[in-house]
């Protein structure tokens, strides 16, 4: 799917996918799938292991999750002409995937951190297409 298209769920996925975060389709709730993804914690009551606490994941939508990826790759947020754009940097210093004409900040920004991390189309699970 192109990347400048993904919403939602599929645009969640992607995210996850760029993060490189363990992720998986929840299809229970009744408003859709929703992705979930697990992170990392310790686990008080099996003295001091690593586990994995499995969390919706939503940066499409959710602030708290957007946010930190925003300020860590510096992803420029604006609004041009009654919509939303972004712009992502590239390690060589050139601006990458400038999205404009988006519907809100986060699906702006989180469409260019895709496209900057992994290209024009994304392949999704067939749950998502």
């Amino acid at each position: 799917m192109k990347t400048n298209e993904l919403t939602g769920a599929a645009l969640d996925w992607a995210v996850a996918e760029a993060e490189g975060l363990p992720k998986a389709v929840d299809s229970s709730g009744l408003d859709g799938p929703v992705i979930v993804c697990g992170f990392e914690q310790e686990v008080l009551h099996s003295q001091h292991r690593k586990g994995q606490e499995w969390k919706a994941y939503q940066p499409s939508t959710n602030w708290a999750q957007a946010g930190p990826i925003i300020e860590r790759e510096g992803v420029g947020i604006y609004q041009y002409r009654g919509a939303w754009a972004a712009h992502c940097p590239l390690p060589n210093g050139r601006l990458h995937a400038c999205m404009e004409n988006q519907p809100t900040p986060l699906i702006a920004a989180m469409r260019c951190y895709v496209a900057s991390k992994l290209g024009d189309e994304v392949e999704l699970p067939k749950e998502l297409t």
